[in-house]
């Protein structure tokens, strides 16, 4: 298991490295708050590809009325997620057959 400090670390460092490649990131997350709590949402809302759940953890942070859940492929990226965030739900999503082949 990753020590929360450790994990900290490499998720402000991944939330630095996406602020690069997403032109203003974090202007882009408090949108998406302002737009789930302007329409009333209620109850949960899937983040695809969440990463470590940066998004998902803001989310829950400033729309109570919602429940994030945040899906990724990656298990490391999510460990940090959970170790960062526990109170946000996160979960792996299946790729491919449940075999581990790929279906096509």
């Amino acid at each position: 298991m990753i020590s929360t400090e450790v994990a900290r670390e490499l998720v402000d460092r991944w939330d630095a490295q996406q602020e690069r490649y997403a032109y203003q990131r974090e202007e882009r997350f408090r949108v998406v708050c302002a737009v789930l709590a302007a329409l009333a949402v209620e109850g949960p809302v899937i983040d695809l590809g969440c990463g470590p759940g940066s998004l998902a953890a803001r989310i829950a942070a400033r729309v109570p009325s919602v429940r994030p859940v945040g899906l990724d492929a990656d298990p490391f990226l999510l460990a940090l997620g959970k170790a960062v965030y526990p109170d946000v739900e996160l979960a792996e999503t299946l790729v491919g057959a449940p075999d581990g082949r790929n279906p096509s």
